[in-house]
Parts: structure tokens; C-alpha cells; sequence
């Protein structure tokens, strides 16, 4: 998740994060471009709820605090399937 806010970072000047309570997804992590993204596919209509926005959070607290990367800001999005 952390490359994903890095390279969204890069590309828009805007950093987010969505953090996903999945009921019906399947895992295609395996896919992914980065091994550590846990990448999930839903069916097309699939209905989720916004629960929580918090606005101007540090989004790779891991790479931050362990690795010495430079703080990525932005919002965090939590959503729930329905």
C-alpha cells in the first residue's frame, strides 16, 4: 500500500490510501506489481460503505518509521462491503 500512496504521490501531487473490509473479493495478489500489496478483485456492482475519512494521515508509517522514507500525507479511506 505503501508504493501505491508513493506512486500516486508522484504522479498526482495528492496521496490516498483505501482500506477495504472485503466479503466476496478474490485474492489476485499474485499479480500485482508489488508482492506486498494484498490486491483483491470484486464483481462489477458490488456496493460498499464509506466509514471513515481521516484527512492529512502519514500513510506509510512502515517505511517511515523503519526505513528512514520520507512522510507520504494524504487521506485514508475505510469502506465496507455490502
Amino acid at each position: 500500500a505503501e508504493g501505491f500512496a508513493r506512486r500516486n504521490m508522484n504522479k498526482t501531487g495528492d496521496a490516498a490510501m483505501l482500506i477495504i473490509e472485503s466479503k466476496n473479493g478474490k485474492s489476485i495478489h499474485k499479480f500485482s506489481d508489488d508482492a506486498r500489496e494484498l490486491e483483491v478483485l470484486h464483481k462489477s456492482n458490488s456496493t460498499w460503505k464509506l466509514e471513515e475519512v481521516l484527512e492529512n494521515t502519514i500513510l506509510n508509517v512502515r517505511e517511515h518509521q523503519f526505513d528512514g522514507y520520507p512522510a507520504i500525507r494524504g487521506k485514508r479511506f475505510f469502506l465496507t462491503e455490502l
